[in-house]
C-alpha cells in the first residue's frame, strides 16, 4: 500500500480515531480519580482507627500526667497548691503539672519543760521493801525551842519571807574556799501548802523552811541538781557533787560516809539583813530510799533520823537530795542528806 493510500484512509476515518483517543484519555482520567479516592479513604480510616484506640485507652485507666518539660510562670501571687499546665505546641503534648510549695505551719515557741528534779523539802514517795518494818531510831530530846522562836537562830529570822538569805559552804575538803549563793527567797511552811508548792515547782533561788516537831529547830530545805536547758546549777548541787560525785554514777556508800566525815567541823555561813551567822557541821548522814519512804509523812520528825539535837536553839538542819545507790528504786534523786549545823559563836 502506498503512503498516499494510507493517508486517504486516515482522513476518511479521522472521526473514529478522535473518538478512540478521547476514550483513552477519559479512561486514564477515571483511573487517576479512583486511585486518589482510595488513598484518601485509607488515610481517613487510619486517623479514625488511631482516634478510637486513644479514646479506648483513656477510658480504661486513670490518666496520670507525666512531668516532661517544665514551663515556670513569670509571676506567682501566692504560694498555694495551684496546678499550672505548660504551654501546648501544635503537636499533641502531655500536660506538665507544677505543684507550688505551700508555706509550712507557723512555729510557736514552746516553754522549756520544768526539770524533773525531786524536791528537797520533804521526802518523796518511794516503795518500802515488801514486809519491811521501820522504827524510829533512838532519840534524845533536847531543850525545846519556844514556838515564837522556832525560826530564830544566830540573829537570823528564817521564817521571814521578806528577808532573803545568803548561803555559803565548803567548796572542797581542803582549803578555805566556799561556794556561795546570794538572795535566796525564804518560803516558810504555811497551812495551805502554797509555799511548799512553789518550792517544788519553781526551781532555783528559793529555800523552804519549817520547824522540826520534836526539837523545834528549823529545817532548811535546799534544791540541788542542774536545770535542763539552761544548765543552771542549783544551790546545793556543788555540795552534793563534793560528797557523792556524778549524779548518775555516785560514789559508793563507804566513800560517801568518808566524805561526810571529812566535812565535820567545817564552817557554813548564812547572812540576812547584814547579819552573819556562822555554823559548824556536827552531824551528817545519808538517808536511803527506804528511809525516805518511811519519813514521807513524817518530815517534821527529821531530827530523829540523826539521833536528836543537843541544842535546838542554836541548831539548823540542812536537807537536800542524794543520787541513786545500787539496789535502790529507779530514779534520779531517791536518797537525801541530813546535815546538823550548830552555831559557833
Amino acid at each position: 500500500m502506498q503512503p498516499r493510500d494510507l493517508y486517504q484512509i486516515l482522513l476518511r476515518h479521522r472521526i473514529a480515531v478522535l473518538l478512540a483517543l478521547g476514550a483513552g484519555l477519559a479512561c486514564l482520567w477515571g483511573c487517576r480519580q479512583l486511585r486518589l479516592a482510595v488513598v484518601e479513604d485509607v488515610a481517613s480510616s487510619a486517623v479514625t482507627t488511631v482516634q478510637v484506640r486513644v479514646t479506648s485507652a483513656m477510658s480504661s485507666r486513670t490518666y496520670r500526667p507525666v512531668a516532661t518539660e517544665t514551663v515556670l510562670p513569670t509571676r506567682t501571687a501566692a504560694a498555694t497548691h495551684t496546678a499550672i499546665a505548660t504551654a501546648t505546641s501544635t503537636r499533641t503534648r502531655k500536660p506538665t503539672i507544677i505543684a507550688l510549695p505551700t508555706p509550712g505551719p507557723t512555729r510557736i515557741p514552746t516553754m522549756t519543760p520544768v526539770p524533773t528534779i525531786t524536791p528537797t523539802a520533804m521526802p518523796t514517795q518511794v516503795p518500802v521493801s515488801a514486809g519491811g518494818v521501820r522504827q524510829l531510831p533512838p532519840y534524845t530530846m533536847g531543850p525545846t525551842v519556844m514556838p515564837n522562836a522556832r525560826y530564830l537562830v544566830g540573829g537570823l529570822h528564817l521564817g521571814d519571807p521578806a528577808a532573803p538569805i545568803n548561803l555559803a559552804y565548803p567548796a572542797s575538803f581542803d582549803g578555805s574556799d566556799m561556794t556561795r549563793f546570794d538572795d535566796l527567797l525564804i518560803l516558810p511552811v504555811d497551812h495551805n501548802g502554797t509555799n511548799y508548792q512553789r518550792f517544788v515547782t519553781e526551781y532555783g533561788g528559793k529555800v523552804f523552811t519549817y520547824p522540826d516537831a520534836l526539837s523545834g529547830s528549823v529545817v532548811l530545805s535546799v534544791h540541788d541538781g542542774t536545770l535542763r536547758g539552761s544548765g543552771r546549777i542549783l544551790e546545793a548541787e556543788p555540795l552534793r557533787r563534793l560528797i557523792e560525785g556524778d549524779l548518775y554514777a555516785p560514789y559508793s556508800l563507804d566513800v560517801i560516809d568518808a566524805n561526810l566525815a571529812r566535812l565535820m567541823g567545817r564552817e557554813w555561813v548564812l547572812a540576812q539583813n547584814g547579819v552573819e551567822a556562822r555554823f559548824r557541821l556536827i552531824k551528817a548522814k545519808r538517808m536511803s530510799a527506804t528511809d525516805v519512804a518511811f519519813f514521807q509523812d513524817k518530815a517534821a520528825l527529821i531530827s530523829a533520823f540523826i539521833g536528836g539535837i543537843p541544842d535546838p536553839g542554836r541548831s539548823l538542819i540542812m536537807f537536800f537530795c542524794s543520787g541513786r545507790q545500787p539496789g535502790e528504786p529507779s530514779g534520779t534523786f531517791v536518797g537525801r542528806y541530813v546535815l546538823l549545823l550548830e552555831l559557833t559563836e
